[in-house]
C-alpha cells in the first residue's frame, strides 16, 4: 500500500537518489547523451532535496520510499515528479499527482502547470491521460544540466472560475 507523506530534512539524500534513479532511466526516451549529463544531473538532484525538501510530497511503500513530487514555488507549477524505476506503472505517480493537484486546489488555483522534456513521451502520455494538455513547446536553458533543453509546457483545469472571475 502506498502512503503519502511531507518530506523531512533527513529525506533528502533517498529522494534525490530516487530522482536520479528515474532520471537516468528516463534520458533514453529523450535521445539526450546520459554520461554527459550524468554529474550535472546528480548534483542538481542532491541539491534540490537538500535545500527544498519543505516542498515535497513523499510516497512510501512500508519503510520504502518509492517517489516524490514537488511544488517548488508553492504556487500553482508541479517542478518535479518521480518514481523510482522497481514502482513505476503501480499507480504511485497517479497517486502522487493528485494529491499535489488536491493542495494546488485547496491553495486556491484553478489550474496546475508543469513542464517536461518535449522527447519524453512515456511521461507526456502519463500527463495526458490524467488531463494535462500541452500550452506550448520552448527551448529553456537548464542551469542543472549546463544545457538548452527542449520543453513542453503542459496545463489541467482543476476548477472552472467563478462568475465574479468570468469575462463579459
Amino acid at each position: 500500500m502506498i502512503d503519502l507523506r511531507s518530506a523531512c530534512a533527513g529525506d533528502s539524500e533517498r529522494l534525490a537518489d530516487i530522482g536520479i534513479r528515474a532520471w537516468e532511466s528516463a534520458v533514453p526516451h529523450w535521445g539526450e547523451d546520459t554520461e554527459k549529463l550524468r554529474d550535472h544531473a546528480h548534483r542538481a538532484y542532491r541539491d534540490f532535496c537538500a535545500d527544498q525538501w519543505q516542498t515535497i510530497l513523499v510516497a512510501q511503500n512500508g519503510a520504502a520510499v518509492v517517489g516524490w513530487g514537488a511544488r517548488e514555488n508553492m504556487d500553482h507549477y508541479i517542478s518535479d515528479l518521480w518514481v523510482d524505476p522497481q514502482y513505476q506503472g503501480r499507480g504511485v505517480g497517479k497517486r502522487l499527482l493528485a494529491a499535489l493537484e488536491r493542495t494546488i486546489a485547496e491553495a486556491g488555483f484553478a489550474d496546475v502547470e508543469l513542464e517536461t522534456h518535449a522527447r519524453n513521451t512515456p511521461t507526456i502520455g502519463f500527463y495526458e491521460a490524467a488531463g494535462y494538455r500541452v500550452v506550448s513547446r520552448f527551448i529553456k536553458y537548464e542551469p542543472s544540466l549546463r544545457k538548452d533543453i527542449e520543453k513542453l509546457s503542459m496545463r489541467k483545469t482543476l476548477r472552472k472560475p467563478s462568475a465574479e472571475h468570468r469575462e463579459p
